[in-house]
């Protein structure tokens, strides 16, 4: 989910917390290798060893220590402000570095499917945000939880004041942003259409 710190702005932070737990063992570890051949780490057989491995070990730790560090420090951010009629997106090491930008213009609709798993990876819901040209959406997200992907789904809806295409049950359902509360039988009165069930 987005916040919403005000009016205009949407914003959305990754990365920290559970993230920045989860590298610290990968950057401890490469660096503990790292620093065996500078003698900082002893070892009993050092002498002993090729200096083709002595060579190797820093190289091997570096790895280590790049996947750690990204863990560790590693952020990405969205930001949806209306007043500047913007989508940027951006990522970085604790604060941003690299940064796109889209204008909110672009987009005529959000979109929620359903993506089909395997006996690898989940079923998904990715929710994007569709451009006008029909070219490819921007993903905002992919919720192995249908009911997550509807709540994020329609929070966009709203804010951007955009209609909401559900396309998760194989039919396209397209909705206007300030009627995503209303029933099928309301829906039914209001357009009499006949609702099959």
């Amino acid at each position: 989910m987005f916040e919403q710190n005000s009016p205009e702005l949407l914003e959305r932070k990754t990365g920290g917390g559970c993230l920045a737990l989860f590298g610290l063992p990968f950057f401890l570890a490469g660096l503990f290798v790292m620093q065996i051949p500078l003698g900082i780490v002893p070892v009993e057989n050092q002498d002993e060893l090729p200096k083709w491995v002595l060579i190797f070990l820093p190289l091997f730790g570096l790895p280590f220590v790049a996947v750690g560090l990204g863990f560790l420090f590693g952020r990405k951010g969205m930001t949806l402000d209306r007043t500047r009629n913007s989508l940027s997106i951006w990522w970085g090491l604790i604060v941003p570095m690299k940064r796109k930008e889209y204008l909110l213009s672009e987009f005529d609709r959000v979109s929620v499917s359903k993506q089909q798993g395997d006996s690898d990876s989940p079923t998904t819901y990715p929710v994007e945000l569709k451009g006008k040209s029909g070219g490819k959406g921007i993903p905002i997200d992919q919720p192995a939880d249908y009911q997550q992907s509807r709540v994020l789904s329609e929070q966009l809806s709203r804010f951007l004041k955009l209609p909401l295409e559900d396309s998760v049950s194989g039919q396209k359902v397209v909705r206007e942003s300030e009627r995503l509360d209303e029933s099928l039988a309301e829906r039914s009165r209001r357009t009499k259409e006949e609702i099959i069930f």
